[in-house]
């Protein structure tokens, strides 16, 4: 079972996902059936049947947002990102606070290679539920693995995955990360004030300066304005 779909599985069995509430109830319990079938049918590979059942759930009640997010999860296993994107957006309009839609949003967003989104998103999450920072990070990083496997070289994978990784005082690494970055690309001034920011926290104020320095004169310059 991939990792969203446990996250959306647990939402289910402890009632805290988005289906319906007030008169509603009778209809939105039945929602939550469907919701439960076509999660079953997405971790059996059956997409189509997945889908079906997620369609059945919204026919029921219109503001499930597990329905959206489960149909979302179907569109990324078949590789259509653009129609996962907007069904992950349907379930945050459906419930403001529905933590897997942005989680998830913000996963694809970093297949996508929209970092500032994906960072826009994860922050919003963890507004959300402030103790899933850990798997918030440790999954963005599996996720630039991928990438980097994907696009060895390509600096900002390194670049991001360092952030990560510094995120989660995994200094070292993050630092090893900043310095590939600029391998690939010595022009990459983004990477130089992310390794500045490491050493400084690593309190080595000399190579953070030095870093600092570089990336100021790397910087382009801005024309004057009469």
């Amino acid at each position: 079972m991939s990792v969203r779909s446990r996250l959306v599985a647990l939402c289910i069995v402890l009632g805290l996902a988005g289906c319906g509430s007030g008169n509603r109830v009778t209809r939105s319990e039945e929602a939550r059936h469907y919701v439960k079938a076509g999660l079953k049918y997405y971790q059996s590979g059956l997409f189509d049947k997945a889908l079906s059942s997620y369609d059945a759930a919204l026919g029921l009640d219109p503001s499930c947002a597990d329905a959206y997010n489960g149909r979302g999860d179907v569109r990324e296993e078949k590789g259509e990102y653009g129609l996962a994107v907007t069904e992950y957006t349907r379930a945050i309009k459906a419930d403001a606070g529905y933590f897997p839609g942005y989680y998830n949003r913000g996963r694809l967003f970093i297949k996508l290679e929209l970092y500032r989104e994906a960072i826009e998103d994860f922050s919003a999450a963890l507004g959300l539920r402030p103790d899933s920072l850990e798997a918030l990070y440790h999954r963005a990083i599996d996720d630039f693995n991928e990438f980097i496997a994907m696009h060895p070289d390509r600096a900002e994978g390194y670049n991001r995955r360092g952030v990560a990784l510094a995120r989660k005082n995994e200094l070292e690494k993050a630092v090893r990360d900043f310095t590939r970055s600029m391998e690939l690309n010595p022009y990459f001034v983004e990477a130089y004030r992310n390794r500045s920011w490491a050493y400084d926290k690593m309190g080595k104020k000399e190579e953070a300066r030095a870093d600092a320095q570089e990336a100021k004169r790397l910087e382009p310059r801005k024309p004057r304005t009469p």
